[in-house]
């Protein structure tokens, strides 16, 4: 009988001893890459929900709304040289953006810290915008959608900083094996 009673104190001792069961822990927060991909993410979702499933003439809105477009951007719309990396054409775009920018963000954001990377994503997302009007300011064009400008600029700078990366796997003794 006195097994019976002593099982609840037990458990509650077992509980308190475990750090993440104490009101002192520190839970880890969620990272800013972690943030950054779940934006994307979202915005793809939203674009094929709006665009595929709910209505077709609302999803092609919503890429003519946030999509880069030149004369949009000449009438005001400037938003339009952001807004544009959220969205992508297809899954396939989406999924290859995301995957460069989560290895190359892990391993960037150790390098400069987390503002130092999104001021680079940010830039690069403005820069590929202007970069792209500039081709198609006279000509207009379709609206441009992705991420492929910021995921571009993160590969160059871990390039630039990292030159020498793959040089174990270089032919040193010129055998012709690796």
């Amino acid at each position: 009988m006195s097994l019976i009673t002593e099982i609840p104190s037990l458990a509650s001792e077992m509980l308190s001893d475990r750090s993440y069961m104490r009101d002192d822990y520190q839970r880890p927060t969620t990272s800013a890459l972690t943030w950054l991909l779940c934006v994307l993410i979202s915005g793809f979702v939203l674009k094929t929900v709006l665009g595929e499933w709910i209505a077709p003439t609302v999803g092609s809105d919503f890429v003519s709304l946030f999509g880069l477009n030149a004369g949009a951007v000449k009438a005001g719309q400037v938003w339009r040289l952001v807004s544009y990396c959220l969205l992508h054409s297809n899954i396939l775009q989406l999924i290859v953006n995301l995957l460069g920018i989560y290895f190359l963000g892990r391993e960037l954001i150790q390098l400069w810290g987390q503002k130092r990377f999104f001021s680079l994503f940010f830039l690069a997302t403005l820069a590929g915008g202007l970069v792209w009007l500039a081709v198609h300011w006279s000509t207009g064009g379709g609206p441009m959608i992705g991420t492929t400008a910021a995921l571009v600029a993160l590969l160059v700078s871990y390039a630039c900083i990292n030159p020498d990366h793959g040089e174990n796997q270089v032919d040193r003794d010129g055998s012709g094996s690796l």
